[in-house]
């Protein structure tokens, strides 16, 4: 919130009836603040993949014991020759 306080007041002091203002301080102050790219020294963050592991619920547990343990029987019931 304060750098746009910053940019704001920057902006103020830029008179922009003027095709000259490109050029003044200000405004080369006030486009370096606003510049959102990162600088070049600086590694951009790895995006998360959406891969991540996540804990498995309850539920899902209590199904695939529910599953294993339904082949398990079937597996005794009718074994493999």
């Amino acid at each position: 919130m304060l750098i746009l306080e910053q940019a704001g007041l920057l902006l103020a002091k830029v008179d922009q009836s003027k095709a000259d203002y490109i050029e003044t301080d200000a405004y080369a102050e006030y486009i370096d603040l606003i510049d959102q790219t990162p600088p070049a020294d600086e590694t951009p963050a790895e995006e998360p993949t959406g891969q991540e592991e996540k804990p498995e619920s309850l539920l899902t547990r209590i199904y695939k014991f529910i599953v294993k343990l339904l082949i398990e029987c079937f597996n005794y019931i009718f074994p493999k020759v």
